[in-house]
């Protein structure tokens, strides 16, 4: 499926023994979430929080926009956080993220709301001046592809912790 400078020349498959899984402990795995719009029972919410980056496995609703949202369940000193939309190689997303100890009064900490890159299994890692929350709001505000908004994990990094956290940069592409 691949040439010999690792350029994709053919179709991928979605069979589940092809999937990239990574595990990850950080400040939302298994902590309470909830969403906006239905609840598929193949795509609950709380997947986007179980700590695991598997694309197998994601929170999902129709039509956008729609958040997802994780209780921390008591306050920390937020400054980074990892947004894991669904990928494939060619759709992007547009995403807000906001944090605070009220879910009625949430202030926004990144703006994705631009972005038209498309997703990665690397996510996207968003180092932020530090913030104080419980709750973290992912507000999904756009898929390339379709209608729907897929988050497969959303991770939350104290102040510390998200300075270790900013990847290096990808190598140049063709």
């Amino acid at each position: 499926m691949f040439d010999k400078d690792s350029e994709l020349v053919g179709g991928y498959t979605f069979a589940p023994k092809y999937y990239w899984k990574n595990f990850e402990q950080n400040l939302t795995t298994g902590k309470p979430v909830d969403s906006s719009g239905g609840k598929n029972p193949q795509e609950m919410p709380d997947l986007a929080a179980d700590g695991w980056v598997h694309l197998a496995k994601y929170w999902g609703t129709i039509p956008s926009p729609q958040w997802c949202q994780v209780d921390l369940q008591k306050e920390y000193e937020l400054g980074g956080v990892r947004v894991f939309p669904y990928w494939d190689g060619t759709r992007y997303y547009q995403y807000t993220v906001s944090v605070g100890n009220d879910t009625n009064n949430l202030t926004m900490v990144v703006d994705a709301s631009g972005n038209t890159a498309p997703e990665t299994s690397r996510g996207r890692f968003h180092a932020f001046a530090p913030a104080k929350g419980r709750y973290i709001r992912v507000n999904m505000l756009k898929n390339s592809d379709n209608p729907a908004v897929h988050l497969v994990e959303v991770r939350a990094y104290e102040p510390a912790k998200s300075i270790e956290l900013i990847p290096p940069p990808l190598p140049p592409t063709k």
